[in-house]
């Protein structure tokens, strides 16, 4: 039975595809508290997590981010990388557009928001 004319896809497989090809084994997601402390990733430290959930949440609230927040999340990314000796960070969620995208992240990452959009471009254009 057919739900939606429009084709569907998946943003955990399109991401899993990602971490795939990109071989990365080890890594940490920033996006909300909920995402952050499953047992899929690697775990920030407890203050960490609130940094994030909380930039998290003040970006999504705010629609726009500030050149502060940006460089708090990427100096965390740099410090849990290092010391979790980490692939990289999943960027899990859309409202992280705002501070990061590919010329202002200096850090490995994948960002979920823009793997899923090619990922519906491909399925569209097959």
């Amino acid at each position: 039975m057919e739900i939606s004319p429009l084709a569907l896809v998946n943003i955990l497989t399109a991401t899993d595809e990602a971490i795939a090809a990109g071989a990365f084994r080890r890594v940490a997601v920033f996006g909300t508290r909920f995402s952050i402390e499953t047992d899929l990733f690697v775990r920030p430290q407890p203050a960490e997590i609130d940094q994030i959930h909380n930039t998290y949440t003040q970006l999504a609230q705010a629609g726009i981010g500030s050149e502060t927040q940006r460089q708090q999340l990427s100096s965390l990314a740099h410090r849990m990388i290092d010391r979790g000796h980490l692939d990289g960070i999943i960027l899990a969620g859309t409202d992280l557009s705002v501070i990061f995208d590919e010329k202002t992240t200096d850090f490995p990452h994948i960002d979920c928001s823009r793997i899923h959009l090619e990922a519906i471009m491909k399925r569209l254009s097959d």
